[in-house]
């Protein structure tokens, strides 16, 4: 690929000048950059404040053999530039014009295509181990090592921002884990949730079948692993990188924008798993609490979704159960609450079940999950939705 192309995937919608950035980007051009891409030049000093025409970083006038090594591994593995790329740009005596994609996608979009999927394949391979490795320098006393290691905690996005946007036909799984720091807090058994929900994670791999993704959600979500044919999830992965390290709970307009920008509605069904401690505390006033459930989950039926929840609370006391619960069984999914994981529980094994059931595609007991909902809402016991569609009889589509 040129250095022109190149930039033009990486930069869209501004001018690249010698010195990288010596005229202001156009507005809005930060926003725009995949979230790998941008925490690449993070590493190497940026700030919106910067792209948008401040005051640029000490990179900007360093050549590639002056930069620290974390500002190394952005440009080669986070913006994919070589060293004479870099240089290239540096020392360059006129200025390159990217010209405006004629889209309003983000950068990545212009990597998909027909190219996409073999550019994904190869940036699955090259950063398979990246997270795990990236969490132990993360947590290193080196400063290089740290910027490098948190560059490599970005190759879930890294790989997403070159994959093609997926159309649901068949069974699609995402995993939301929340990586909050009240995760970490003791509770009433002398236990933490994430130690519970490490477990929790570990009864579900198995269960799971279908193309799955796996993101971590604090102030900010993380792609911790990219959409694969039924992850098998590692401890090294749950222990160094699920570490309760990301902040607040931006949980239920996150899942919404996470969806709609990562997948297309089809024939099949996209089940949603959430492991959470509590309840959204950062989304957007509409979607914050319990009750942004319900713009979310309009807005992706509307988009034409079928969502089947699958909801893990870790804490008997964390409010919201009954909407959380009723939330799960209105699409015909499952909850379960808990404050530590014993498997033998009839409550756990009833969760596990229905994953089980879910994975092999048992439409009939997803009705009959979804019928249990019904009598408890007739009875008042469970929460009455205004979006809630029942889902078709056997042998209907949807």
């Amino acid at each position: 690929m040129t250095l022109q192309a190149q930039l033009r995937r990486l930069i869209p919608r501004q001018k690249v000048c010698p010195r990288l950035f010596a005229s202001k980007p156009r507005e809005g051009a930060w926003q725009l950059l995949p979230a790998g891409e941008r925490a690449a030049w993070q590493a190497l000093g940026w700030r919106e404040e910067s792209w948008a025409g401040g005051q640029a970083p000490l990179s900007s006038l360093q050549s590639f053999e002056e930069l620290r090594p974390g500002e190394k591994a952005a440009v080669l593995h986070g913006l994919k530039l070589s060293k004479e790329d870099w240089d290239e740009i540096l020392h360059s005596d006129h200025a390159l014009v990217v010209e405006p994609s004629s889209s309003t996608a983000p950068a990545a979009a212009s990597s998909r295509g027909s190219g996409g999927g073999l550019m994904s394949s190869i940036a699955k391979a090259a950063w398979g181990a990246a997270p795990i490795v990236g969490a132990a320098l993360a947590k290193s006393r080196h400063p290089a090592a740290i910027v490098a290691g948190h560059m490599l905690q970005q190759a879930g996005q890294i790989v997403e921002s070159v994959s093609d946007t997926v159309t649901v036909n068949g069974l699609e799984t995402t995993l939301y884990l929340d990586d909050s720091g009240s995760m970490s807090w003791t509770n009433r058994a002398s236990t933490t949730p994430l130690i519970e929900g490490h477990k929790v994670l570990s009864a579900l791999s198995p269960l799971l079948r279908g193309s799955t993704r796996i993101v971590k959600f604090g102030s900010v979500p993380t792609v911790l692993a990219p959409r694969e044919e039924s992850h098998n999830i590692s401890q090294s992965l749950m222990q160094l990188n699920w570490d309760a390290s990301s902040g607040g709970t931006y949980m239920w307009h996150m899942i919404q924008e996470d969806v709609l920008a990562r997948y297309r509605p089809g024939t099949g069904t996209l089940r949603l798993v959430v492991v959470t401690d509590g309840q959204d505390t950062q989304s957007p006033a509409a979607y914050n609490g319990i009750g942004g459930m319900n713009p979310m989950q309009r807005t992706l039926l509307r988009a034409g979704f079928d969502i089947e929840w699958h909801i893990v609370v870790l804490g008997k006391d964390v409010g919201g159960q009954r909407e959380y619960e009723s939330l799960a069984g209105a699409t015909g999914g499952s909850f379960l609450s808990i404050d530590t994981f014993r498997e033998e529980s009839p409550d756990v094994k009833g969760f596990l079940n229905a994953i089980h059931a879910s994975s092999q595609g048992d439409q009939e007991a997803r009705r009959r999950r979804q019928h249990g909902y019904e009598l408890e809402a007739s009875k008042g016991t469970a929460q009455r939705f205004e979006w809630y569609k029942a889902l078709p009889p056997p042998g209907k589509s949807k």
